[in-house]
């Protein structure tokens, strides 16, 4: 029964992406695994996140859907609802508590996006987080769009972004020294 409700929601979702016009996801098998996908959440515009590609790795127990999926974000996000190592739920319907065979991987992924979007201030895993988020916005954000541009965005859109920030903060002599730093 798992493999058959996992391989109808895959194969929904893959033609869902396909449809959107712009899609705000995407999705693939890790090792050909049915039951271990991997899924990439896209930042939402008006966010420090928008232009990221942020992965998160789902894994399906045998008695899915009457036991919930583990969601582990892959990667590095300044975000105070997100851990390194698991992604928090406690107050949402994936919890274990409130988790239902009616949800789908559908409404888990709305949820990231919505999440990126606004924390979950009432569950929280990166308490430090949490407090810069409410004090001070500003340099919150101003953080959480380094690592998006430090760990999120492929190096050589890096780069774009930045030749283009340069050339438009330019635009009087279009001549102007560049030094770039890649970090892994």
């Amino acid at each position: 029964m798992a493999l058959r409700r996992i391989k109808r929601e895959f194969d929904a979702l893959s033609k869902l992406q396909k449809e959107e016009e712009e899609s705000s996801f995407s999705l693939l098998l890790i090792d050909d695994n049915m039951f271990k996908w991997s899924i990439f959440i896209y930042g939402p515009k008006n966010t420090p996140y928008f232009g990221g590609k942020f992965e998160f790795i789902y894994d399906f127990p045998a008695d899915y859907p009457f036991r919930s999926f583990k969601i582990q974000p892959n990667t590095k996000i300044f975000h105070p609802t997100f851990n390194r190592s698991y992604f928090c739920v406690c107050q949402h319907d994936f919890g274990k508590e409130k988790w239902s065979p009616s949800f789908t991987v559908e409404h888990s992924i709305n949820f990231l996006k919505s999440t990126l979007k606004t924390p979950i201030i009432t569950c929280c895993s990166q308490q430090k987080d949490l407090d810069e988020y409410e004090k001070d916005k500003g340099e919150f954000e101003k953080r959480a769009k380094e690592y998006t541009r430090r760990y999120a965005i492929p190096k050589d859109i890096v780069f774009q972004l930045i030749l283009f920030e340069l050339m438009s903060t330019k635009k009087s002599s279009g001549i102007f020294d560049i030094s770039i730093t890649f970090v892994k």
